[in-house]
């Protein structure tokens, strides 16, 4: 099978514009090696794992637990009269389901495992790089090996993202 009808049916397999967790299948030994799609596919993947929204979710509701939190304690002391005490209650609520709500869908293990991600795919790509500059030989086919490998790794852990019900046990 050849590197692009690697590339293809791993596209085609992907499920909703997700990259798929195939494992990558590296080009037959002995000639030189075109990584020009490769990096196309590790560039998408690295726009895939933007971890804006699960950051601002984490930190947003961090913020917002502590105020609420904060404020619950200032309404429960009276300060602003016996008729606002209710406030408290109300205010306490919201921040347990804050609370609630980053522990089910875990948005700061998510904005972990996107930066990890991204990192790791940047890495590769720093690899085959690199890999460019080496001459035709024994080490440059080693490297490529290892940039195989580090994709294997990185692709197999594609589908674990914390929080969706996919993490392994």
């Amino acid at each position: 099978m050849s590197e692009q009808t690697a590339v293809n049916q791993a596209e085609t397999t992907a499920d909703a514009g997700k990259l798929a967790a195939l494992p990558p299948v590296p080009p037959p030994p002995g000639g030189p090696i075109d990584f020009t799609p490769i990096k196309e596919r590790l560039q998408r993947a690295i726009d895939e794992h933007s971890p804006s929204l699960d950051a601002w979710c984490f930190n947003g509701g961090t913020l917002l637990t502590l105020t609420f939190t904060a404020a619950s304690a200032l309404f429960s002391s009276q300060a602003f009269g016996e008729k606002l005490t209710f406030v408290a209650a109300i205010l306490s609520s919201v921040a347990g389901v804050l609370v609630a709500a980053e522990r089910a869908l875990a948005f700061g293990a998510r904005w972990r495992f996107h930066h990890e991600m991204r990192s790791g795919y940047r890495s590769i790509v720093d690899m085959i790089d690199f890999a460019a500059l080496l001459p035709d030989g024994p080490e440059k086919a080693k490297y490529t090996k290892d940039i195989w490998t580090a994709l294997y790794a990185l692709r197999s852990r594609e589908s674990a993202i914390p929080g969706s019900g996919t993490t392994p046990q």
